[in-house]
């Protein structure tokens, strides 16, 4: 899924649980109010409401920013760039290995010499 398809998901899951958290609540508080509906059932139902939403909340989040592909693709580009940095820096170390040797050798001659 596209970068798009999961924005419009997030904006209507969390549209729908702001809806969850706010809405229940003022219906049933309003409903307390005009149609003498008992407060204690109102103010339960409305926690239990916003317990909810709360949980609806951090589950969409957790999918929506967790292991999302929307995420992970440029996590995984930039752990093959790494990858490349540290073959490059691996290979110059090999060939900088080389030249000590070889400049070791090379002193060593000319220690022979001046001797």
């Amino acid at each position: 899924m596209s970068r798009v398809t999961y924005a419009v998901l997030g904006l209507a899951a969390y549209g729908s649980i702001i809806a969850i958290g706010f809405g229940v609540p003022y219906i049933f508080m309003s409903y307390a109010i005009s149609y003498n509906l008992d407060f204690l059932i109102a103010a339960v139902v409305s926690v239990i409401a916003i317990i909810g939403a709360c949980g609806l909340g951090v589950v969409v989040t957790a999918i929506l920013f967790g292991e999302a592909p929307l995420f992970t693709v440029e996590h995984d580009k930039d752990i093959e760039r790494l990858n490349i940095l540290r073959a490059q820096t691996r290979a110059m170390l090999d060939e900088m290995d080389d030249m000590i040797d070889i400049l070791e050798d090379i002193r060593n001659i000319l220690r022979d010499i001046r001797e």
